[in-house]
């Protein structure tokens, strides 16, 4: 059977990106368009897949690419074309007015984007109405985006960014005298690591009554280290708290493994991806009551949500937890199930292959009337 030829438009150097383009690979040929500026250099991406570089100059690259990206495209047919981040990916393929046109939101994009400047909310604007289809990661952005939008003619199809459950084993913990608290994300104020660090210092004196010894593991790397390094020196918590800088999406499976509770202390949050990754292992997680993480995680049935910048509130929630093993047990197999149920990445892909598919079909019934 002849697969259809899929142009995406989006970040190479994303890893969000390379789990897109290498999953499609199994249902169209791919060709991923990106930025000279977002070049990949971990070579995630499948040999089946072609990447083509676009030229870049600065912050109007997406404003310019399209000229580049029409001269590669002549003579070449494709079925669809994808945008990935609405804002600026998805200008590129609205200035080279290729169709038809899916547009992926990120969280950035509508959470973030339009509320810079009015000259950016019309970008936006019009990067929507040229688009044939919208896909939204949550249905909280989905939301978002028909409240900052209103009157929008397309519907919004809902796809969420799951997990590959077969890379996250669950297996069931107990707790034992050295307790290991861990995340996953960039260090930067947006996740607010700051606010992680001192609950755990307290559950830390909290625990040590237990007869426990927890550990933090903080996983990734960002412009906020060297002063989340210095705040663990003032709180003496030197021999406690392990810095393990950036790791390969491919190897994070184990190095979730090594947890116990999983923490996220996010100001804002489009959507909970590294919960669902922490849910997937069977792991209980503790968060902030941002927008992403309320839909992912059922407070008091799959994890515990607290408010944000509330290190007391994060410090109590980890306490009840870990003198409650029935509690956590519970947390960690429901947590897992709800990934089953509605974030199997297998699922996810096939839901939007099927959506990009119907696209091609209506768009060729729509040309041939």
């Amino acid at each position: 059977m002849k697969l259809p030829k899929l142009a995406l438009l989006s970040a190479a150097n994303s890893v969000h990106t390379h789990r897109w383009v290498n999953a499609l690979s199994e249902y169209f040929h791919v060709s991923l368009f990106s930025l000279d500026i977002h070049r990949d250099v971990t070579a995630a991406i499948k040999d089946t897949v072609e990447v083509v570089y676009l030229p870049s100059s600065g912050k109007m690259s997406y404003f310019k690419a399209h000229k580049e990206l029409n001269k590669i495209l002549k003579g070449r047919d494709f079925d669809i074309y994808n945008a990935h981040y609405a804002s600026g990916y998805g200008t590129i393929l609205r200035l080279s007015r290729r169709r038809p046109a899916v547009l992926n939101f990120w969280g950035s994009d509508i959470f973030e984007f339009p509320n810079k400047t009015l000259i950016h909310k019309w970008i936006l604007k019009k990067n929507i109405q040229f688009a044939d289809v919208i896909v939204s990661t949550s249905h909280i952005m989905a939301e978002e985006i028909k409240r900052v939008f209103p009157g929008l003619k397309q519907n919004i199809h809902v796809v969420p960014f799951g997990v590959e459950l077969e890379q996250f084993k669950y297996e069931q913990r107990t707790l034992d005298d050295i307790v290991r608290l861990g995340t996953c994300k960039i260090l930067s104020p947006v996740y607010a690591i700051d606010d992680m660090i001192k609950a755990f210092a307290m559950a830390r004196e909290m625990q040590k009554k237990e007869g426990r010894c927890l550990k933090l593991e903080l996983f990734g790397d960002g412009p906020s280290r060297s002063e989340l390094e210095r705040l663990v020196a003032e709180l003496g918590l030197q021999d406690s708290v392990t810095f393990h800088g950036w790791v390969d999406h491919r190897v994070l499976p184990e190095a979730l493994s090594k947890l116990d509770l999983f923490l996220l202390s996010s100001v804002t949050e489009s959507f909970g991806v590294s919960a669902i990754e922490a849910m997937a292992a069977g792991i209980p997680v503790v968060a902030t009551q941002t927008p992403g993480f309320s839909e992912v995680i059922l407070d008091g049935v799959t994890g515990s949500l607290v408010p944000v910048h509330d290190p007391e509130a994060m410090c109590l929630e980890i306490n009840r937890l870990l003198n409650n093993q029935r509690l956590y047990q519970s947390f960690a197999m429901a947590g897992r199930t709800r990934v089953e149920e509605m974030y199997n990445w297998q699922d996810n892909v096939r839901r939007f292959a099927d959506i990009l598919r119907l696209t091609i079909t209506s768009s060729a019934g729509a040309q041939q009337q």
